[in-house]
């Protein structure tokens, strides 16, 4: 999520509730305050200004810098120095007084995608679980779909052979991408955004521009279906996985085939990158989740269990932990360093 910081601070000067002639900001005003805050933008620029109780909590705070400041489709939090203003504590707890200077971080709200066979994908509240959108528009199943790590787009690739990008503000389709000869399996944005991966039936996976939607990029080699490519943590490399039995990674700036990656008896539905980028993660149809090491093209561990396909594993925030959910109804859990089984959910 990329923060956008605004700030709080003390205000000097009219303590009448009214704005100065010479500014065209609000004012909010508090017949028992005992101190004077105002909102900083960005720039500098004073937003709102209104005055404030130490009793004061994150519901008042916030309601009284909502009345002046859009806070549609984000999320909002505030700290004076390294302590929270929460709904438990107050302007006094956490040690502002007059003069204080408060942070508000304000950043989009946390969203999930989903996609489905009914030819539509969905954004929903991850807080409340409330539907914030339907995308209506492909003509087949919805197969995939992804955030812009902005949280300004979501692409979604369907069987109708298309990838489409959306407004998720308007829940407006920007841009149809015919660009495969086959079902789009899968879109995945690159770290900074400005790329829109997408993985297809006809055995390649294409790379556009974000900004143009122009292609720039096709990655060929895979002798089958590929059905998913991600980023790497860096966005220099992709990795695809393809029902030619193998993974490949890839040179983002040739577009050329740097690792081939052999093992699995069977299709390769998925392929994740460690955060460090040095290691990888596949699943397969023969029911194994396997760990490489991309600089030798080697697979250093095998996490086998699962009873039937794996289709997706990922690697936890500190690459310590290997996470897969298999088409049997289970998900597991495995140490990445020596291949125990975790945990296993049904």
């Amino acid at each position: 999520l990329k923060p956008f910081w605004l700030q709080l601070n003390s205000n000097e000067g009219r303590t009448d509730g009214q704005a100065h002639p010479s500014s065209g900001r609000r004012r909010i005003g508090c017949p028992r305050a005992a101190m004077r805050v105002s909102v900083i933008g960005l720039c500098g620029d004073e937003l709102a200004a209104f005055n404030a109780e130490p009793s004061w909590g994150l519901i008042e705070v916030m309601a009284a810098v909502g009345s002046v400041v859009d806070f549609a489709q984000h999320r909002a939090r505030l700290f004076f120095g390294k302590a929270e203003l929460t709904e438990d504590t107050t302007l006094a707890d956490i040690g502002a007084a007059e003069g204080s200077q408060l942070t508000l971080v304000k950043s989009f709200a946390l969203r999930i995608a989903s996609a489905s066979h009914d030819g539509i994908a969905k954004l929903w509240s991850a807080t409340s679980g409330e539907c914030l959108g339907t995308l209506a528009g492909h003509e087949g199943r919805v197969m995939g779909v992804a955030l812009s790590p902005d949280g300004r787009l979501v692409a979604t690739s369907s069987c109708d052979g298309t990838a489409r990008v959306w407004s998720t503000a308007t829940g407006e389709c920007l841009r149809v991408l015919r660009c495969h000869d086959g079902v789009v399996f899968s879109a995945a944005f690159s770290p900074e955004g400005h790329e829109l991966l997408t993985a297809s039936g006809d055995c390649t996976a294409r790379v556009h521009r974000t900004a143009s939607f122009e292609l720039v990029r096709t990655l060929k080699g895979h002798r089958s279906v590929v059905f998913s490519a991600v980023f790497s943590p860096d966005g220099q490399q992709v990795l695809s996985a393809s029902f030619d039995r193998t993974a490949k990674l890839w040179d983002m700036a040739t577009g050329s085939c740097v690792r081939t990656l052999e093992g699995h008896a069977s299709q390769v539905y998925a392929a994740s990158f460690a955060p460090d980028g040095r290691r990888a993660a596949t699943a397969g149809a023969d029911g194994t989740v396997r760990v490489w090491d991309l600089a030798r093209g080697e697979c250093e561990r095998m996490l086998a269990g699962q009873s039937k396909a794996a289709f997706s594993a990922v690697f936890s925030p500190d690459g310590m932990q290997v996470l897969a959910a298999s088409d049997g109804g289970t998900v597991g859990l495995w140490d990445a360093a020596t291949g125990e089984r975790l945990r296993q959910v049904e």
